[in-house]
């Protein structure tokens, strides 16, 4: 009740995520359409400036694909599947790295499923993330099926389109991540499917050229969000403030 209160008596309300999301607060909030926008979330474009071009690693065929993983697993947010994928192909075909943190009961799920600890990495800028992700031979996204994956888009999503890495994309078909700009070259893999999974690994670890590349600097910017927000504001401060965003919320299309 006092977040719905809060919600009334605001101008407008903004979440980042998909579509899903934003009919999910217009009925849960009974809030007017017009009232809920969404803000994109994004890279800022200066990360990527002069940054090289994303390649697979052909000199690599028959070595260990080097994955990484950006970002944190911890209670339900997990590896899922990841972990039965790499205890099936063992470290000669494939090693993971993380860049961030896992929690305790993750980290020994994954020793003992490959035999060895988790590999962690820090990154002291973004572009030097960026970088590291573009020597991996993949990267990794994970959303199980009850992580509202209708609405919720992983932040490591958006750095990954950036970099044009490979990405392996563990998540139900409906997920939201899947629908960002961008995204249709993702090799996706259903989160109970791990036999899809070990025959992904197995191939790419074989021939690189089965992995997808894409553009450096593609999928959304925070530019697209600024644009948005900017709106927003012009058009609250002005007359009529539900209608002009409306109209210009329309007009963006």
């Amino acid at each position: 009740m006092i977040e719905r209160h809060a919600a009334h008596r605001g101008a407008a309300v903004t979440y980042a995520g998909g579509p899903a999301f934003g009919d999910h607060l217009v009925q849960h909030l009974r809030l007017p359409r017009h009232k809920v926008i969404s803000v994109p979330n994004g890279y800022d474009p200066a990360d990527v400036a002069d940054l090289r071009t994303a390649h697979v690693h052909p000199h690599r065929n028959g070595q260990p694909l080097k994955l990484v993983m950006n970002g944190y697993w911890y209670g339900r947010n997990g590896p899922g599947i990841l972990i039965d994928a790499l205890q099936r192909v063992g470290p000669a075909v494939a090693e993971l790295t993380v860049i961030g943190g896992v929690s305790g009961p993750i980290a020994s799920s994954l020793r003992h499923a490959t035999g060895r600890p988790v590999v962690h990495q820090d990154t002291a800028s973004r572009r030097e993330l960026y970088e590291r992700l573009q020597a991996a031979d993949a990267a990794m996204v994970t959303v199980d099926q009850a992580s509202a994956v209708e609405s919720r888009i992983p932040a490591k999503v958006y750095d990954y389109l950036a970099a044009g890495v490979p990405v392996i994309a563990i998540c139900p078909r409906g997920a939201a991540l899947l629908q960002i700009p961008g995204a249709e070259r993702f090799h996706h893999i259903h989160p109970l499917d791990v036999d899809q999974l070990v025959r992904l690994l197995g191939r790419a670890s074989l021939d690189r050229a089965t992995l997808r590349t894409g553009t450096v600097g593609a999928g959304p910017s925070r530019e697209q969000g600024v644009d948005t927000l900017h709106r927003l504001l012009r058009a609250l401060i002005a007359p009529s403030r539900a209608q002009r965003w409306a109209a210009a919320a329309g007009s963006s299309g």
